[in-house]
C-alpha cells in the first residue's frame, strides 16, 4: 500500500478513476489560459487605463524636441584643376574609410569647433549654470515626468558613452569645464547615420527648439568641410617645407659628388676606353707570342736530348736520322744508295751536318728560354698597368653615378617641390553638402500615436502577464473538466448555488415542489452514483470533503431529498457531531440522537425523525465525551448500518472533512459509495490531492467527485463543454 502511495506521488495520478485518461500536466492547455483571461479581463482593462494614463500625463508635460537634418556626401572621384599629383589623396568608398569619417564626424574634437563658432557656452540649454533654478513645488506629476525623462536620458547615455576606465579604480571627480558640459550635451544631441558601403552620411540634430537643431545640423556639415579643407592646407604647407628643406639637402649633396669627380679626375692618370682596348689587344699578343716561344724552346731542347747522346757516341747517321731537313734527309738517302769510296766520302758530310744542327738547337734553346723571360716581364709589367686603368676607370664610373642619381633626385624633388606650391592655393574638400537642414514645425517626440499605441501594448502585455503569472499560483478549480484531470476522479456532477442567505432558506428551496435548476442537478448526481455501479446500486452513500464549508451537507440532503421524491424510505444521518449542523435545517432534536443509539441508550427506531416537508427520515448528531472518531470505528457503528440497511431504502451520510478530523475514513468502511465535494473557485489542487491521498491511505475508494456552488451564469460565459446551453435547454424540458 505505501509503495502504492509513494508511486502515485510521484505520477500525479493519487485516486484517480480507472476510466480516466492522462492527466497531461506537461501541456498548455490553450482553453484554460483563455478562460483565466476572460475570467480576469476587468484586471487587464485596469492596467490598460493605468498604462495609457502614464502615457497621456507623459504626453502632456514631457518635453517637445525638434529633429533636424543634414546630408554630407563623400567625393570618391577627385576633381583635378591641374594634372598635378596631390599630395593627399581622395577617398575610396571601402568600409575602413567610411567608418573613419563617421568617427570625424562624431568625434569632439569637430564638437568643440561647433561650440565654438555657435557660442553654445553661452546658450542655457548647453550651459546648465545658465538655466534658472525650478520652482520645488512644481507638482508630483511634474516631479515624475521629470524624473522618467531623466533617467531615460541617463540610461542612453550609459549606452552611448564608453567607460575609459573600466576594471581601474575610480580616481577622484574632476569638474569638467563649460565648454566640456557644451561638447557632451551636444554629442546627446547629434545622431550620424550611413547605409552600409553608401558614402553618404545623414546628420541629425534633436534638441527643444527647430531652429535651434537645424543650425547645429548644418554648423556640423559646415565645420567638416572646413576641417577636411584645413587638413589639406595644413598637410600641403608641411610638404612644402618638407620638400625645401630636402630640395636644399640634395643640391648640396650633387655639388659634393660632382668635386669628387673633377677631383679624381685631375688626381688620376687615365687613359680612354680605346687605349685600355689597345692594351688588352697588346696584351694577348704577347701572351701569344711568348706561348710560341716557350714551345719553340721547348721542342729545340727535347730534339737535342735525343740527338745529343747519338752523337757523342759516333753515331752520326742514327742522329742525323732523328733530324729534320731536307738537305740532312737527302745525304742520307744518297748514302744508303752509295757504295764504296762515295759512302765514305758522305760520312764526313753527314756528321758535320749533324754537328752543326746540334749546335743551332742548343742556340735556339738559350735563345728561347731568354725571348720568354723577357716576353714574361713584358706582360707583368702591362697587366699592372691595364689592371690600375681599370680600377681608377671603375671608380671614375662609380663616382658618375653617384653624381647622376643625385642630380635626377634633385631633380625630382625640385619638380614636386614647385607642384607642392602651386597646390596650396587650389585645395578642395573630399565632402560636399548636398542636403541642408531645415526647421520643422512637427515635434518628433514625443509621438503621440506611438506613445499611446506603445502604452496600449505595455499596459496589455503587463495586465495578461500579471493574470497569467498570478493565474498559475491560482490552483482552484473552475471548470468541470479540471477535476478529472487533476484528481483522476469521475466527475458525478455540478451543483449550482441557491440564492438563499441562510441554511433554513436553502432547506425551502430543497423541499419545494415543481423542477428547479438545484433539484435536476441533484437528481443527475444520484443517477450518476447509481449507475457507478449498476450490479449492486449503492445503498449507503457518505458525502464527505477536504475542507469545511464546501457544501457537503447541503449535498447530502439534497440527495435525500430527490431521493425520497421516489417514494424511497431514506435516512440522513448527521456524523459531524462536533459541528451539528442540522439543527439549522431540522431545530434542536428533541428526541435521543445518533450517540445515543451507538451507546444502546436508544434505538434507531426512536431516535430518527420523519421530516414532513422532505419525507426524509432524519437522526442528527448530539454531543458526547468520547473521541467521535473512536465511536465510529467501534463494532456499534457498523451494526447500526447493518440495522439501517434493514430498515431504509437509501441511507447518506454526511461526515465531518477529511483533512479536518479522522471520523470520515473510518466511515467511510461501511458505505458503498463515497462522494468527494468540491467547491467550485474555493478548493485547491493541492487541497484536494492531500484528502483523496488520506482517503487513498487508508483504503477508502472514492466514487466520484461533485463540483458544488457553482454559478452557472458566470459558469456558461466559458463557453465550455455545453454548459452555456445548459440553462436554456433545462428551460426547454420543463415546459414540455
Amino acid at each position: 500500500m505505501l509503495q502504492k502511495i509513494a508511486q502515485s506521488r510521484v505520477d500525479g495520478s493519487l485516486g484517480r478513476h480507472p476510466s480516466a485518461g492522462p492527466r497531461g500536466d506537461d501541456a498548455v492547455d490553450l482553453r484554460q489560459l483563455l478562460v483565466t483571461l476572460f475570467e480576469r479581463k476587468w484586471t487587464i482593462v485596469l492596467f490598460v487605463v493605468v498604462s495609457l494614463g502614464l502615457a497621456f500625463v507623459y504626453l502632456a508635460r514631457a518635453e517637445r524636441t525638434y529633429t533636424a537634418s543634414s546630408t554630407v556626401a563623400l567625393n570618391t572621384r577627385a576633381e583635378k584643376v591641374i594634372d598635378l599629383t596631390a599630395v593627399t589623396s581622395g577617398l575610396g568608398t571601402d568600409y575602413s574609410t567610411v567608418m573613419t569619417e563617421f568617427a570625424v564626424l562624431t568625434s569632439r574634437g569637430l564638437m568643440h569647433r561647433v561650440v565654438e563658432r555657435l557660442d553654445l557656452t553661452n546658450d542655457p540649454l548647453f550651459n546648465p549654470s545658465l538655466r534658472p533654478e525650478r520652482d520645488a513645488a512644481s507638482g508630483l506629476v511634474s516631479r515624475l515626468v521629470a524624473g522618467i525623462t531623466g533617467g531615460l536620458r541617463a540610461l542612453r547615455e550609459m549606452i552611448a558613452q564608453k567607460d575609459d576606465t573600466d576594471g581601474a579604480a575610480a580616481g577622484p571627480a574632476v569638474a569638467l569645464s563649460a565648454q566640456d558640459v557644451a561638447v557632451d550635451t551636444l554629442l546627446g544631441m547629434i545622431a550620424v547615420s550611413s547605409e552600409e558601403f553608401i558614402p553618404v552620411f545623414q546628420i541629425a540634430v534633436t534638441s527643444p527648439s527647430p531652429q535651434t537643431s537645424a543650425a547645429i545640423a548644418n554648423a556640423i556639415a559646415d565645420t567638416y568641410i572646413v576641417n577636411q579643407l584645413e587638413a589639406k592646407f595644413d598637410a600641403t604647407a608641411k610638404a612644402t617645407e618638407w620638400l625645401t628643406d630636402r630640395v636644399v639637402q640634395l643640391k648640396a649633396r650633387l655639388e659634393a659628388a660632382e668635386r669628387k669627380v673633377e677631383e679624381f679626375q685631375s688626381n688620376s692618370k687615365l687613359v680612354s676606353e680605346d687605349a685600355l682596348q689597345l692594351q688588352n689587344k697588346q696584351l694577348k699578343d704577347l701572351r701569344a707570342r711568348l706561348a710560341q716561344t716557350q714551345s719553340a724552346a721547348s721542342a729545340a731542347r727535347a730534339q737535342l736530348a735525343l740527338v745529343q747522346p747519338l752523337a757523342a757516341a759516333g753515331d752520326s747517321l742514327g742522329a742525323a736520322a732523328l733530324l729534320p731537313g731536307r738537305e740532312i734527309t737527302t745525304l742520307l738517302a744518297e748514302h744508303d744508295r752509295a757504295t764504296g769510296e762515295r759512302k765514305a766520302l758522305l760520312a764526313p758530310r753527314i756528321a758535320a751536318m749533324v754537328d752543326r744542327e746540334i749546335a743551332r738547337l742548343a742556340r735556339d734553346a738559350t735563345d728561347g728560354a731568354e725571348q720568354a723571360r723577357l716576353l714574361g716581364t713584358t706582360i707583368q709589367g702591362v697587366e699592372a698597368e691595364l689592371s690600375r686603368q681599370a680600377n681608377d676607370l671603375i671608380a671614375l664610373r662609380q663616382l658618375e653615378r653617384e653624381t647622376e642619381a643625385s642630380r635626377a633626385l634633385y631633380a625630382y624633388f625640385l619638380t614636386r617641390q614647385s607642384e607642392t606650391a602651386v597646390q596650396e592655393g587650389i585645395q578642395q574638400a573630399d565632402a560636399r553638402v548636398i542636403s541642408e537642414a531645415v526647421p520643422r514645425t512637427a515635434p518628433t517626440s514625443p509621438r503621440s500615436v506611438a506613445t499611446m499605441a506603445i502604452a496600449l501594448f505595455l499596459g496589455a502585455f503587463a495586465g495578461v502577464s500579471y493574470v497569467l503569472v498570478t493565474g498559475t499560483w491560482d490552483t482552484r478549480f473552475k471548470l468541470p473538466n479540471e477535476i478529472p484531470d487533476a484528481t483522476g476522479l469521475a466527475l458525478l456532477g455540478t451543483v449550482p448555488v441557491a440564492p438563499a442567505r441562510s441554511r433554513r432558506r436553502l432547506f425551502e428551496r430543497l423541499v419545494a415542489p415543481g423542477t428547479s435548476d438545484l433539484s435536476e442537478s441533484l437528481r443527475n448526481i444520484r443517477t450518476s452514483i447509481q449507475l457507478a455501479n449498476m450490479d449492486q446500486p449503492p445503498k449507503v452513500v457518505m458525502v464527505t470533503s477536504s475542507m469545511p464549508a464546501e457544501g457537503k451537507t447541503s449535498l447530502s440532503l439534497g440527495l435525500a431529498i430527490v431521493t425520497a421524491a421516489t417514494r424511497k424510505k431514506v435516512l440522513i444521518v448527521e456524523c459531524d457531531m462536533r459541528r451539528r449542523i442540522f439543527a439549522q435545517y431540522f431545530g434542536r432534536p428533541e428526541r435521543p440522537g445518533l450517540a445515543a443509539v451507538l451507546a444502546g441508550e436508544a434505538s434507531l427506531a426512536d431516535a430518527a425523525v420523519y421530516n414532513e416537508a422532505s419525507g426524509v427520515f432524519v437522526l442528527q448528531a448530539e454531543t458526547m465525551a468520547a473521541n467521535p472518531a473512536d465511536l465510529f470505528a467501534s463494532e456499534h457503528f457498523a451494526r447500526f448500518i447493518d440495522e439501517a440497511r434493514a430498515r431504509f431504502d437509501f441511507i447518506v451520510l454526511d461526515t465531518p472533512p477529511v483533512l479536518a478530523v479522522s471520523d470520515a475514513r473510518m466511515i467511510a468502511r461501511v458505505a458503498d459509495a463515497v462522494v468527494f465535494c468540491i467547491r467550485w473557485r474555493k478548493t485547491t489542487r493541492a487541497i484536494a490531492s492531500d484528502a483523496l491521498e488520506l482517503l487513498t491511505m487508508h483504503g477508502v475508494p472514492v466514487t466520484g467527485a461533485v463540483l458544488t456552488q457553482v454559478d452557472r451564469l458566470r459558469l456558461a460565459k466559458y463557453s465550455y463543454g455545453g454548459y452555456g446551453s445548459y440553462k436554456a435547454v433545462y428551460s426547454y424540458y420543463r415546459k414540455a
